[in-house]
């Protein structure tokens, strides 16, 4: 509903500001000229006089500016629509420089972390990351049972090569959903954690499909003491707090 809205505020804003002109004939035609015509024409006399003559080239540019002004007072509602329907799908727009309080909160935040630095850079971090997914089958594996761990158990996968890890991989189902943690290795140390999470639309209890209902996808970043120094939520950046450290301590400590 909302991608519906948006849509046609911009479909509005765009159409006025292409059929400006047109529009602005039309609403001089079937509104303003009437009077105009009425008031510097036809029913008030205005003596040919001076004064009179001053009124009437007043009134003649009056009449010439009308159209110019409605054609800019189309673009304004049609910039302001557009406005709206960027506003709309993507939030109001931060003036460059400012950040919204969230993001204040969240640095503030973080910043509690003793300023932890991670391993690599995000960028280095997502490059890695790309090629040790894309080179797992060239790894050796093992599988071990996680019995126990959850209502329907799970499995681990550890990847390695020259006997070091590359990738741990831990998936664990329950009745209402499941979830793919993934630890990634550099040089034998942890530096990244991707967890997923999905969310079953009914409990297997009701419907054992496993259809699943939403995902969420979780990004930790390490620093070299295996601390995380900054977390991503479906991709948008989150607070660091007592929460978030456990949570991946609990992760790393669950490693076979």
């Amino acid at each position: 509903m909302q991608f519906f809205y948006s849509l046609i505020l911009a479909s509005s804003g765009i159409a006025a500001i292409v059929w400006s002109k047109t529009l602005a004939n039309l609403v001089y035609e079937h509104t303003q000229r009437r009077w105009v015509e009425g008031m510097f024409v036809g029913s008030w006399e205005i003596p040919n006089s001076p004064i009179g003559r001053f009124f009437k080239t007043i009134g003649k540019w009056y009449v010439r500016l009308l159209i110019p002004a409605n054609i800019m007072g189309f673009i304004f509602v049609g910039i302001v629509l557009l406005l709206a329907a960027y506003g709309i799908s993507f939030g109001p727009i931060q003036p460059e420089g400012s950040q919204p309080p969230s993001a204040l909160s969240d640095a503030s935040t973080s910043g509690s972390v003793d300023h932890c630095s991670s391993i690599m850079s995000r960028e280095q971090s997502d490059a890695l990351i790309d090629r040790l997914d894309r080179s797992t089958t060239s790894f050796a594996s093992t599988t071990r049972d996680l019995m126990g761990e959850t209502t329907e158990g799970g499995i681990q996968i550890t990847y390695t090569q020259g006997g070091l890890r590359q990738v741990v991989e831990q998936r664990l189902y329950g009745e209402t959903g499941r979830s793919v943690a993934r630890i990634y290795y550099t040089s034998g140390k942890p530096f990244a954690l991707i967890v997923q999470g999905m969310k079953y639309a009914v409990p297997l209890s009701v419907d054992n499909n496993g259809k699943v209902k939403s995902v969420e996808e979780r990004d930790y970043f390490l620093d070299e003491a295996d601390v995380v120094c900054s977390w991503m939520l479906n991709g948008k950046p989150r607070p660091i707090d007592d929460n978030t450290i456990e949570s991946v301590k609990s992760y790393l400590a669950g490693v076979l």
